[in-house]
């Protein structure tokens, strides 16, 4: 029966394409890339008109450095299967170091939410990387335009949020930069990049007691090891200054009492040193000295 057969024949085909493409996907979960690239290789010449192999080969390939060979496959998937996630994503990361303009014409083709987020990110990394050319060149004002125009393409970003800050406190438009930065982490409290990026602004522009009570908004059990630090700088900050404005109204004892428990640290010790000089006890501006 010659039907029968053909239909024999086509299972057979079609469960030796599948037994060997298992073959592939266990040599490329085992990391053995060159052995998972022949198999593969194998699958396809089994038929070559579906995405799955390709699909695998691109990854292995990849995995091998071999990045002309990789994008070659992942076209292959894509032109298999034009609504193929996978091969869009994989060839959006391999573009977008090596061609952005080329990763975002895929975008033009259509992609999932994460996809065209991905897209939006690289936009406004281009954008980004525009604006600290034209910093370079003096043009701060296009400069800062290109900063929220990325900003805008991402606002759930905070550094990127924090770098247009800086910018805009840069071009003396220091109340905008902290409404920027303070308006976000109002609406989203529970950021802690934006929090620590918040604290991290303030210091920047010497607000260091507004920058620990944006910090003291979280319990200290509950915060990242970056906001303890930088909490201890603050603090660190906020004695010196301290202890150099009671120095400078005449009260010596109490200002040096506030930094002697900072010792050692070489800044306090050449400023005590500094200060014991400055009044003529070299014995005591050599003990400090020695500190260093």
């Amino acid at each position: 029966d010659l039907p029968q057969r053909g239909r024999w024949e086509r299972q057979w085909e079609s469960n030796r394409y599948w037994l060997i493409l298992e073959r592939a996907k266990q040599a490329q979960a085992s990391q053995q890339w060159a052995q998972a690239s022949t198999v593969y290789r194998q699958v396809i010449g089994l038929d070559g008109n579906r995405p799955e192999a390709w699909l695998g080969l691109g990854d292995c390939e990849l995995a091998r450095h071999q990045h002309g060979a990789a994008e070659q496959a992942y076209l292959r998937a894509l032109n298999i299967a034009p609504k193929n996630e996978r091969a869009r994503l994989r060839l959006f990361a391999l573009y977008r170091d090596q061609d952005p303009e080329r990763a975002l014409a895929l975008l033009s083709l259509g992609g999932s939410a994460a996809l065209q987020q991905q897209g939006a990110r690289l936009r406004a990394d281009l954008l980004e990387r525009d604006a600290a050319a034209l910093e370079q060149s003096g043009y701060r004002a296009q400069a800062l335009n290109k900063r929220h125009a990325a900003l805008a393409l991402t606002p759930e970003d905070p550094w990127r949020r924090y770098r247009t800050a800086v910018a805009m406190a840069a071009a003396s438009d220091t109340t905008a930069a902290s409404v920027l930065l303070q308006s976000a982490l109002a609406a989203n409290p529970q950021d802690s990049d934006l929090r620590y990026a918040t604290a991290l602004y303030l210091s920047g522009q010497g607000a260091l007691s507004r920058a620990r009570r944006v910090l003291a908004e979280v319990p200290p059990q509950r915060r990242s090891s970056q906001m303890a630090q930088l909490d201890s700088r603050l603090a660190r900050r906020e004695l010196m200054a301290e202890a150099r404005a009671r120095h400078d109204h005449g009260e010596v004892a109490a200002a040096e009492h506030l930094l002697i428990p900072l010792l050692p640290d070489d800044s306090v010790a050449l400023t005590l040193a500094g200060w014991a000089a400055g009044r003529g006890d070299r014995s005591q501006a050599e003990h400090y000295y020695r500190e260093i």
